[in-house]
């Protein structure tokens, strides 16, 4: 179970740390780091200097950019290369010892601390992902992990995974159907550990209950390392004009409400352990968004319980995370059901012009919404998955994962931003994806 590369992302580590830290270094070095055979000159001549003034952008170009020569060797991403390529030429600029007239570029010493800390940073941020993936749990084949909303999905998924891994799994599905499915899926998978699969709604606090007695009576000899409140729905995308309590009370009945009636069924049997509560969040209990109201309500209800529950549970050694992904494409995103409910649902007489008009508006909002998701929504959900492993299986896991490029570089960036600068974000994607003008319209019920 070592991570692929371990050994070139440690040496990498190592070199970055280095480099960092050392006050002096000789005219010509050759650094061989594993992905890398870097060979660096420095000179004070001002004819090398004026023959590297164009560097950042040989870099951003060709990987093996002629002014230091960075032969990559055993690297598939481009992008990946290029970054490596510029980090490398940073690393060396921000030698204490050298100062502007000696250096590859005119920084000043406020420059050369700022660009110093962002290495630094860089640097802490490899040793901090080294540490997660190397120190495993011990004993993991005798570690049960309970996971609810496995019927399509990232649920699913994380089950397949962890029976692959050898991990005891009970695995529950709302739907008859998909206990059928999951249960062929994982028949066919030559794992030396048991899995179960059994029917949850929760919902239903009988439900759970019978879940729990299940768990409990074949538990045998194994103990619960983990659970995995995984279980979702996205609800009505609609205007809130457009909405009830009833509808903002179903997307809380699953996302929240069940969540916590599975957690306080199952809680002691995890402490028991000093395991780990994991629970499916997303960016949106980070952030809002205009027609998903009561996902977004019952997300940043998740959170905050999931804060409260973290302090108290850390008193019993049990640790409770937060998975917060940003948008994939799952069954979850997928609209063209609730459009198709929307247009048969109801249908006004064709005399009711008002009527009529306002029919036209909520399928326009949903077709601007569906089109936002198709533009946002990544193919690449196994990312989620291994967030999820992580969470489960390492000796130190994160508070929270968030997951996915739109996450890291979009929603969360724009969740510390001041409010009326996220509103004017927020104009920006009603108008890109034709919304604004549906949402600016009093629309009463």
């Amino acid at each position: 179970m070592q991570p692929v590369h371990l050994e070139k992302q440690s040496r990498l580590v190592g070199w970055l740390v280095g480099n960092f830290f050392q006050l002096n270094q000789n005219v010509f070095n050759v650094v061989d780091v594993g992905y890398f055979n870097v060979p660096v000159q420095r000179s004070r001549s001002a004819s090398n200097k004026n023959q590297t003034g164009n560097l950042l952008q040989q870099c951003t170009t060709d990987c093996r950019c002629s002014d230091h020569n960075v032969h990559a060797v055993n690297v598939d991403s481009r992008l990946y290369k290029i970054y490596l390529c510029i980090v490398c030429r940073v690393a060396f600029i921000c030698q204490p010892n050298f100062g502007p007239s000696s250096i590859m570029y005119p920084f000043d010493g406020n420059s050369q601390l700022f660009v110093g800390c962002i290495i630094l940073f860089i640097a802490c941020k490899l040793i901090e992902t080294f540490v997660r993936r190397q120190f495993i749990v011990d004993g993991l084949h005798r570690k049960a992990v309970f996971i609810t909303g496995c019927d399509t999905g990232f649920g699913r998924n994380l089950a397949l995974h962890l029976v692959k891994h050898g991990i005891p799994t009970f695995v529950t599905c709302k739907c008859k159907q998909a206990v059928d499915e999951v249960s062929t899926a994982l028949a066919a998978i030559n794992s030396p550990s048991p899995s179960w699969v059994i029917q949850l709604d929760v919902t239903s606090q009988d439900s759970v209950d019978q879940a729990y007695n299940f768990v409990k009576n074949n538990l045998g000899s194994y103990e619960l390392w983990a659970l995995v409140n995984n279980a979702g729905i996205l609800g009505y995308t609609k205007p809130d004009d457009w909405l009830t309590a009833e509808d903002y009370m179903q997307a809380m009945s699953v996302n929240f409400y069940g969540t916590v009636r599975v957690t306080h069924a199952f809680k002691h049997l995890v402490q028991k352990s000093a395991g780990r509560i994991i629970f499916m969040s997303s960016v949106l209990g980070r952030i809002g968004m205009p027609m998903l109201g009561p996902y977004t309500a019952s997300k940043y209800a998740i959170t905050g319980y999931v804060e409260a529950l973290r302090q108290e549970l850390a008193h019993r050694k049990t640790s409770a995370i937060i998975i917060e992904p940003g948008f994939f494409d799952t069954p979850l995103t997928n609209t063209s059901d609730q459009m198709d409910e929307w247009a048969e649902k109801e249908k006004p007489p064709v005399d009711d012009v008002d009527e009529l008009k306002r029919r036209k508006h909520m399928l326009d909002a949903c077709q601007g919404y569906k089109n936002f998701l198709s533009t946002f929504c990544s193919t690449q959900t196994e990312v989620v998955t291994k967030a999820y492993f992580e969470a489960i299986v390492s000796k130190f896991p994160r508070y929270r994962y968030t997951v996915g490029w739109d996450a890291y570089f979009l929603w969360i960036p724009c969740s510390y931003l001041p409010t009326r600068i996220a509103i004017m974000i927020s104009f920006i994607f009603t108008n890109m994806f034709n919304v604004s003008s549906i949402l600016a319209q009093d629309h009463q019920r």
